[in-house]
């Protein structure tokens, strides 16, 4: 989130080179460039620190941010507003901003590109790409105009997840529970069955046709459920983002990890554990076993 999607990006920027196209590039930028750049990672240092106000000061007074939503926040009250309701419910996690572009096309603007990742773990959990138009005034550099937008995420298969398929083990400190991963008819679903107990489903994990990402649905016994989108991270780790509703209605979140030991092994966790905004500590990392029947 830096600057959090793009949208009218190409309409401000052409106001405000017409209004303030002070002839030619300058010289030397060099300064400059480094002071924004600093600003960058001050950026990513409030907001892990979710700091709403100073994040909202690096914007000028009259200052707008339209975010991947295509939703605008304008003057800088209104956006300390917006980031200090998305802080609200959510735990401290870091971002990298990586600027890819810079340029000046006076001396007092610069427009600014590049990518903002979320990060868990040092794992990216969500990135997206982001504009900026910085004014310079009495010789300070704000942030007149932020567009964001998702990044493009790459499109995943159900179909590699087929190592998932048999009758596994899994031992935690609650004693060990037996899942059996089954494709449905059609090979579009994988369920997860707690083969040990009821039978009931567990999981279940299939391809989303209109966000062209893997989705998976968790159901509880006693009456809760979740849904969460699965992301792979690398060759053999994958990242589920997921929220639930509570037996009691309260609302969860969580992040899971699943990393890929080899054919027959895997280990989960689960991570920035949240049940009605209420921080709850790491669950501990279970590995998960192939059992193969003897019978």
């Amino acid at each position: 989130m830096k600057k959090l999607a793009i949208g009218s990006f190409l309409a401000a920027c052409l106001s405000i080179t017409c209004l303030n196209a002070i002839a030619a590039t300058p010289a030397s930028t060099a300064s400059d460039e480094k002071i924004i750049r600093a600003q960058a990672d001050d950026y990513a240092k409030q907001f892990q620190a979710k700091n709403a106000a100073a994040l909202a000061a690096m914007w000028t007074v009259d200052g707008d941010w339209t975010d991947e939503n295509g939703t605008v926040a304008r003057g800088r009250e209104n956006i300390e507003k917006r980031l200090d309701s998305y802080f609200k419910d959510r735990s401290a996690q870091p971002i990298k901003v990586s600027i890819e572009s810079l340029k000046f096309p006076a001396d007092n603007v610069a427009v600014e590109e590049g990518t903002c990742t979320l990060l868990s773990d040092s794992v990216p959990v969500s990135a997206g790409r982001y504009s900026v138009v910085h004014v310079k005034k009495d010789g300070q550099w704000q942030m007149m105009s932020v567009t964001e937008t998702t990044c493009p995420q790459p499109e995943s298969s159900i179909s590699e997840l087929g190592w998932f398929i048999g009758l596994w083990n899994a031992t935690g400190d609650k004693g060990t529970v037996h899942l059996q991963a089954s494709w449905d008819p059609g090979h579009h679903f994988i369920t997860f069955d707690d083969s040990g107990a009821t039978g009931q489903p567990l999981s279940i994990i299939g391809f989303d046709p209109i966000s062209r990402q893997l989705v998976v649905w968790h159901f509880d016994e006693d009456g809760g459920y979740g849904r969460g989108i699965l992301m792979r991270k690398g060759e053999n780790t994958w990242v589920e983002i997921s929220r639930g509703v509570q037996p009691d209605g309260n609302i969860s979140r969580a992040r899971y990890v699943i990393r890929k030991v080899n054919n027959d092994k895997f280990t989960w966790q689960s991570t920035d554990r949240r049940i009605a905004g209420r921080e709850l500590p790491d669950c501990q990392e279970i590995t998960v076993a192939r059992e193969y029947s003897t019978k």
